[in-house]
């Protein structure tokens, strides 16, 4: 009876390390080809957008992408008007939110910003910086 316990726990061991074997595996690939993808510049060449930021109070947006820069790498999204979404950091999202974007409204101011990102390998843009932003004394434009 217990030789045939000692057995099933071998078993067991084996069977958990190829399985936490192959996660890993899976999970480094994963992790590399978000590098690739998000982060190979195509060139040194910075490209600059301005545009005035656009609120939008629960994100939808559910890609692969988004997984990386906001799960792994603990960036933000950012909207622009007649602009695509960029990815920026932390901090930076903090200065175009400095408060609730429905409190933002009742005041009657919103931003705009100035980006500067590159291009990437494999298209897209990269993570954006920040250039310069200001305030300006209008309503945001802010939906759900």
């Amino acid at each position: 009876m217990v030789q045939a316990e000692i057995k099933q726990m071998k078993l067991a061991v084996k069977v958990s390390r190829w399985v936490g074997l192959r996660a890993m595996i899976v999970i480094g690939i994963y992790l590399i080809a978000c590098f690739v993808l998000y982060r190979l510049p195509a060139s040194s060449e910075t490209e600059f957008f301005e545009g005035k930021v656009l609120y939008q109070l629960t994100e939808t947006i559910a890609t692969n992408r988004r997984f990386f820069e906001e799960s792994l790498l603990q960036n933000r999204i950012l909207r622009m008007k007649a602009s695509r979404v960029w990815y920026i950091s932390k901090s930076d999202h903090a200065k175009l939110w400095p408060e609730d974007p429905i409190t933002m409204y009742k005041k009657g101011y919103t931003m705009q910003v100035r980006l500067k990102a590159k291009k990437l390998l494999f298209g897209g843009y990269s993570k954006a910086e920040i250039v310069r932003y200001k305030k300006l004394d209008e309503k945001p434009t802010v939906w759900k």
